[in-house]
């Protein structure tokens, strides 16, 4: 007869348990980071794409609309499309000022360096349309809603960077609820931003995750309906009409 303790023998046989739940977690564990080292580029590489929606301008269209930001690509795709003669008018928005200029005491709004590198693309300056106000995508969707309307413009190419686009697109159709309007996203050639290989450099990395959570704020706020998303009217400060 075995004088072995029965409480001894249960606890050896729950360790042993133990031990082989711990070993198939490691397993599970091991498996998975090698499927992630098999596939993250993938599916980092898909995450990228799925932010540009850009698709090609229309023949014509009423006016093409710079968004602010990507000084060195959006104004000269837009400057391309107008000199093709897609629209007889580029616009462009934005009340910010921008830092680095006015570290140099030079005060231009975001809509006032677009409106330059425009002009200096080959986009007379009687042809830009200048609304130094708007602080970010939304505003400049409100702001382009309202310019249209009140001009009964039914058709716009909106140019802007490749990873911006997707929330463009979400902003511009919540803005233009109720205005029947064609609207054409165009993403500019965009040599800063590889959305193929974005998580290799740092700021890739940064200017994409920024975007899905900004694209994540922006769903939520305008998409489902938390904020109002109907445009308010305000007054105009144009430069050119």
């Amino acid at each position: 007869m075995s004088n072995e303790n029965p409480q001894k023998a249960e606890f050896i046989t729950a360790a042993r348990r133990a031990g082989g739940c711990a070993l198939k977690g490691l397993g599970l564990l091991a498996a998975a980071c090698a499927l992630f080292v098999l596939l993250h580029a993938p599916l980092l590489r898909a995450a990228g794409r799925w932010l540009d929606i850009g698709g090609a301008p229309p023949e014509k269209a009423d006016i093409i609309y710079v968004f602010a930001g990507g000084e060195n690509e959006r104004p000269r795709h837009a400057a391309a499309l107008f000199k093709q003669g897609r629209a007889p008018r580029v616009m462009t928005a934005g009340g910010l000022k921008t830092d680095k200029l006015m570290a140099l005491g030079i005060r231009l709004t975001e809509a006032e360096v677009n409106a330059k590198a425009l002009e200096r693309n080959g986009v007379p300056a009687d042809r830009v349309v200048q609304i130094r106000r708007s602080a970010s995508t939304w505003d400049e969707a409100v702001t382009l809603r309202g310019y249209m309307e009140r001009r009964k413009l039914r058709s716009a190419i909106l140019v802007t960077s490749n990873f911006h686009t997707r929330r463009t697109r979400l902003a511009a159709r919540a803005a233009f609820k109720g205005y029947d309007a064609q609207l054409h996203i165009v993403s500019a050639p965009n040599p800063f931003t590889d959305l193929d290989n974005w998580w290799k450099t740092e700021e890739d990395l940064i200017t994409v995750s920024t975007e899905f959570m900004k694209y994540g704020f922006y769903f939520v706020n305008y998409r489902l309906g938390l904020k109002r998303s109907h445009p308010t009217r305000q007054p105009e400060a144009e430069a050119a009409k």
